[in-house]
């Protein structure tokens, strides 16, 4: 009797359990948004960090993974196989989840064929089949242009319930490449429906619209790109390109001024606003852009072309 009442003694109290269950629950919920975030906030430094030590706490995760943050692959990739090599009992899944972190490595590394191998091992590892590494697996096709591949990895990865936005922003892409653009459009814009301030998913669905020639469509798309922080020399050139297609030479010059911006001494940028002074009968602003593209691509001969006609002489090494 006196030896029961001692092991009671030891139990907690309900409080402590029922306090400690609701911690857990407090927490479970802050891993679940900071992943729900991950992808608005994915260029934040403290943002990842964060993620990490709440998901993994101090764990060898947790050290790899920083690891990986600091761009220092080749340090993970030999921890992984340190840790192969200590645990020769490791169960399978897990050894599964190893190879599955060093091909993630040799694919940043740009060892696509040994990261390939990885993945393969690691989904050969595994009891039932991962959806994340078919995914993985894709998205090492995708980057060898092998699209008609990447494809189906990628589609069975979705069939089997993984469907995350950078998995549709690359299937998305895989579409466009095999000229599949209504199922591209498809995948970009559900992830805008998740994240509809993202910038770069509005270039990706201007790109598509540009590609049908649905012109008004894909000027929205590119300024809405513009308006949430997607605001490089790709965006103002496809608007450009579109503005040079219709004829509207005031804003064709505006955005491709702005490509100038960016990158002064871009050809086409140059070559257009020559060719667009010349159609306006700018005679003057015309040579000189045709001059600035000329020093940039001395051989380019529709270049020399326009520049013989307008000076109504061959171009001498003064001009050039």
């Amino acid at each position: 009797m006196k030896q029961s009442r001692k092991i009671e003694n030891y139990h907690l109290p309900d409080r402590v359990i029922i306090a400690y269950l609701k911690l857990w629950k407090v927490y479970l919920l802050f891993v679940r948004f900071f992943l729900s975030m991950e992808f608005r906030f994915k260029k934040s430094r403290a943002f990842y960090v964060l993620k990490l030590y709440l998901t993994y706490f101090f764990s060898w995760q947790s050290r790899i993974a920083l690891l990986e943050f600091k761009k220092q692959y080749d340090s993970v990739i030999e921890r992984c196989f340190e840790r192969i090599r200590e645990k020769t009992n490791m169960p399978p899944d897990q050894l599964a989840g190893i190879y599955e972190i060093i091909g993630r490595n040799l694919r940043n590394l740009n060892r696509f064929d040994e990261a390939l191998n990885s993945f393969l091992c690691a989904r050969n590892n595994l009891k039932a089949k991962s959806p994340s590494l078919n995914y993985e697996i894709g998205l090492i096709y995708f980057i060898k242009h092998d699209y008609p591949a990447a494809r189906r990895w990628m589609e069975t990865a979705v069939k089997m319930g993984y469907d995350t936005a950078s998995l549709r922003i690359h299937l998305g892409k895989v579409y466009y490449q095999m000229g599949m653009s209504t199922r591209a459009e498809d995948c970009f814009k559900r992830v805008l429906r998740v994240y509809p301030r993202e910038g770069s998913l509005y270039f990706l669905l201007g790109i598509v619209y540009k590609s049908n020639i649905e012109y008004q469509l894909a000027i929205d798309a590119f300024k809405n790109a513009i308006k949430y922080g997607s605001n490089q020399k790709e965006e103002h050139l496809g608007l450009a390109e579109i503005y040079t297609r219709l004829g509207q030479w005031n804003e064709a010059i505006q955005e491709y001024k702005h490509i100038l911006n960016f990158e002064p001494d871009n050809f086409i940028a140059h070559y257009f606003l020559g060719w667009i002074y010349e159609i306006q009968g700018f005679d003057d602003e015309a040579i000189q852009e045709y001059l600035f593209a000329n020093k940039i691509d001395p051989e380019d001969e529709d270049t020399k072309q326009k520049l013989t006609e307008l000076l109504a002489s061959p171009i001498t090494e003064e001009y050039i």
